[in-house]
């Protein structure tokens, strides 16, 4: 009886334990989807959608820049790959390249993104602003 009783608290262990494992790989897939959403927003659609991807509270406070209109993104490269400092949390690093239409000179700009996991929305946010394309 003790043998059995045993194995079942064993068992129930193991059970949570794939329960947190696969949680945490549902958050680690949500990461990577939403941060190669967000280079492709940045690198083939129109930069001001890239605001979409803000935590509310900092989307309401933040002003999409007029200037958008008048830059087209020449390169995404991610320069230091997502780093989580806890299950809600990552950063990563990336150097966007961008030209303004009606200069045609290239500029290049490092963006450092601060990521949280929305565990309701089962979505990743960016928590810090994002960099101004100037």
């Amino acid at each position: 009886m003790l043998k059995r009783s045993f194995l079942l608290i064993i068992a129930l262990f193991m059970l949570s334990g794939c329960k947190t494992l696969l949680t945490q790989k549902e958050s680690e897939t949500s990461l990577l989807e939403t941060l190669k959403a967000y280079e492709a927003t940045m690198r083939w659609g129109y930069p001001g959608q890239a605001y979409n991807f803000l935590r509310k509270d900092l989307a309401e406070k933040t002003e999409i820049p007029a200037t958008l209109e008048n830059i087209r993104v020449t390169g995404y490269k991610v320069i230091r790959s997502p780093i989580r400092s806890d299950e809600t949390l990552a950063s990563q690093v990336a150097v966007i390249g961008y030209v303004f239409d009606d200069r045609q000179v290239e500029i290049s700009l490092t963006d450092r993104q601060l990521w949280e996991y929305d565990k309701e929305k089962k979505t990743w946010l960016r928590i810090n602003p994002i960099p101004e394309l100037k």
